[in-house]
């Protein structure tokens, strides 16, 4: 298995900047498996921004990652703020 890990300041980034980031550092390096920072979909100290950018594990940024991982060829570790019902968690999840 070949793994990577990928680091980026994210700080006042859209998730579509996150995403072409991430697809440009792997794309061609041909990894089975890139594993992102915590809180990679939103970043970190947000503030309040952290609950509207909360989403459920299957919502549009996890959809985004999983085309990202069919183009590349590469499975995606990538952190996020999940929304459960009221409550928001940190969390994390692997797809591809």
């Amino acid at each position: 298995m070949k793994a990577g890990v990928f680091q980026s300041d994210g700080a006042g980034l859209s998730r579509a900047d996150r995403l072409e980031m991430l697809e440009d550092a792997i794309a061609g390096q041909g990894l089975d498996l890139v594993v992102c920072p915590e809180l990679f979909a939103c970043g970190y100290h947000i503030g309040d921004e952290l609950a509207r950018l909360a989403e459920t594990a299957d919502g549009p940024f996890a959809q985004a990652v999983e085309a990202l991982a069919v183009r590349t060829g590469t499975a995606v570790l990538y952190g996020y703020a999940e929304r459960a019902g009221p409550h928001v968690f940190n969390a994390a999840q692997v797809i591809g």
